[in-house]
């Protein structure tokens, strides 16, 4: 009931062999509720979205300007996923951008926002490539956890996404791609930071998360700042603050709209 990434894959899987029907009770149960679980899935993210500006702020008052862009950059991602399930739509990370822009028309008055936030300005072949490089340095760096389904095969999982980036490249969608990879650097960012954490035993500061990853560990490699730098992230501090402000209370006014019209009921 909590894992959202396997009940959205199963939202829409079909199941070629399952002699015992165990899967299939499975994916018809879910599938007979698409819209409460999508409806979840938005609740938890819009949440944690308005959450992440709260680690934004953090690093705005402590002057981690490379931790504020990372967060402003996280909390569009995430709320632009809400959005989308919202709409019924199984959010795909690929086609983040297409989905938020085609599939929520209503919206697209808070567009130019959402897109000055995820800093669709610097989307090009050569940001699109560093990005890449980026992704590339941190499942390297994950793949000390071993356990983790984001980091246990880390080979495989960054050619998987260079071949969606390079797919989306070859069709002329460079914003697509520069999206696509903005969404996949700030999921595994964050888990790395999760996991390093736990086993540190430390406490999680997120409004230092660029230094804590930078810092040496036995036996695990650092994140280096300039690999965080590769991401594309905004060091205009006031820039940052005017931005945040607003992206801020478009979250806080989106919420508030759908919590009055039921539409994130459970």
């Amino acid at each position: 009931n909590n894992d959202f990434n396997l009940i959205l894959a199963l939202l829409d899987i079909n199941v070629v062999s399952d002699p015992n029907w165990d899967l299939i009770s499975i994916v018809s149960n879910i599938k007979s509720n698409v819209s409460k679980y999508l409806n979840r899935f938005a609740k938890h993210s819009l949440f944690k979205s308005l959450t992440v500006m709260g680690r934004f702020n953090d690093s705005i008052e402590a002057s981690n300007i490379l931790d504020a862009g990372f967060w402003l950059l996280s909390s569009a991602n995430t709320f632009a996923l809400a959005i989308i399930a919202l709409q019924g739509k199984v959010p795909r990370g690929s086609h983040i951008l297409h989905q938020f822009r085609t599939e929520n028309l209503s919206f697209m008055d808070n567009f130019e926002l959402w897109s000055e936030v995820s800093g669709l300005n610097l989307a090009t072949k050569v940001s699109v490539t560093r990005r890449l490089d980026a992704i590339r340095e941190v499942l390297q760096i994950g793949s000390f956890f071993s356990t983790s389904h984001i980091f246990s095969q880390h080979e495989y999982a960054y050619m998987i996404i260079e071949a969606k980036s390079n797919y989306l490249l070859k069709t002329h969608s460079v914003l697509d791609a520069y999206c696509y990879l903005g969404l996949e650097l700030t999921k595994s960012i964050e888990k790395l930071y999760e996991l390093r954490c736990q086993q540190t035993g430390k406490i999680p500061i997120f409004h230092e998360i660029v230094q804590q990853l930078n810092d040496n560990e036995k036996y695990m490699k650092k994140l280096d700042i300039q690999t965080i730098r590769l991401i594309g992230i905004n060091s205009d501090e006031q820039l940052l603050k005017s931005q945040g402000l607003r992206f801020t209370n478009l979250i806080k006014t989106f919420a508030k709209k759908i919590s009055k019209n039921n539409f994130l009921d459970t």
